[in-house]
């Protein structure tokens, strides 16, 4: 990469300023703090009429700027519909201010769900990579989409994405935070953890996390009510590998 800064929306300012302060302990950043933390770049203003407009406040020609957003529910109370205007808004400042390439990391695309076409409805995520995309974006980095073919909404000639698996960072959360030693994994989270799969889809993620674990797989199966948003009928166990013979007796 070539002379980058880091900057974010409000969403991820906070997210982004730690990783500043670790980036800026490695050797060969430590004498471009100054250069590379650019996390209050840039403002977000709303006017009387409800329109937003994003400025940059200092100059960003010929540098790379890796932005960093989320469009989820976030800590800094920024709603979500917001969060996405805000994050278009921001690209396209950039882009207007010539800055070399802009790369977007966005942990978790909440918008990621929504990437079928099998009803009369937008496909969320292909609208938001979309626009990304067409707004300058060279490159998005994020964790676990929904699903593999997702990665192929977008032409690699114009924007490439980078997928990357948290199933490993989410294994060495779990064993720093709560596990922590191997006394406590066999004698707390073997007997009593199970790892749930809520959907047949999420099967293959959930069995990794038990074989890895040695803890019990539970499968369910929602029946969902599509007249209505965010509604479950009912929920099923399809199977529970191991958790039945170690607790039915």
């Amino acid at each position: 990469m070539n002379d980058f800064i880091i900057t974010a929306t409000r969403s991820m300012r906070d997210y982004a300023s730690r990783v500043v302060e670790h980036l800026i302990k490695i050797p060969r950043f430590a004498d471009k703090a100054e250069t590379i933390n650019g996390v209050e770049l840039l403002s977000a203003d709303r006017f009387a009429d409800g329109e937003m407009e994003v400025s940059i406040r200092k100059s960003v020609r010929g540098r790379d700027v890796v932005l960093f957003s989320t469009c989820c529910r976030n800590d800094a109370g920024v709603e979500v519909e917001v969060a996405k205007i805000e994050l278009y808004h921001a690209v396209d400042a950039l882009k207007r201010s010539q800055a070399r390439d802009i790369i977007v990391f966005e942990p978790y695309i909440s918008c990621s769900r929504s990437d079928r076409t099998t009803r009369r409805s937008s496909v969320g995520l292909w609208i938001h990579l979309k626009i990304l995309a067409s707004l300058g974006v060279k490159h998005i980095a994020t964790y676990q989409l929904h699903s593999n073919k997702s990665v192929s909404m977008l032409d690699p000639v114009i924007c490439t994405i980078d997928d990357i698996p948290a199933l490993t960072l989410l294994e060495r959360y779990l064993c720093d935070v709560y596990i922590r030693n191997i006394s406590t994994l066999e004698t707390d989270v073997r007997p009593n953890w199970a790892f749930c799969s809520v959907d047949a889809g999420g099967e293959k993620l959930a069995r990794e996390f038990a074989n890895a674990f040695g803890a019990p797989l539970v499968v369910a199966h929602k029946q969902r009510d599509y007249s209505k948003i965010n509604t479950i009928e009912s929920i099923n166990i399809l199977s529970a590998e191991l958790w039945t013979a170690k607790y039915s007796g």
